[in-house]
């Protein structure tokens, strides 16, 4: 009989290369830059720099504390008996 090594399931969560808090990044500062101008069309003009400025601010504050804590967490929800309500997979 040959000897099979177990493979490692892939992690899904977290991030996996310094790739993806970048590309995160950028799509977390251009929802908060979407949201500002969503805003500003309520009142017919361009929204302020500081408007924007702050909801990209902001949305980058929610996706790093959100991901980072998904990240730093990630041992213990590989030990956690219910991993799945921890986290939900990506489809890749």
């Amino acid at each position: 009989m040959a000897a099979f090594p177990i493979q490692q399931p892939r992690r899904t969560y977290g991030w996996r290369s310094w790739r993806d808090p970048v590309r995160e990044a950028l799509l977390a500062i251009a929802v908060g830059w979407a949201v500002t101008l969503i805003q500003g069309a309520g009142r017919d003009r361009v929204p302020p720099l500081h408007s924007f400025v702050r909801n990209a601010v902001l949305a980058l504050s929610i996706l790093i504390l959100a991901r980072g804590l998904e990240t730093m967490l990630s041992w213990a929800i590989e030990q956690s008996w219910m991993s799945a309500a921890c986290r939900v997979p990506r489809a890749e």
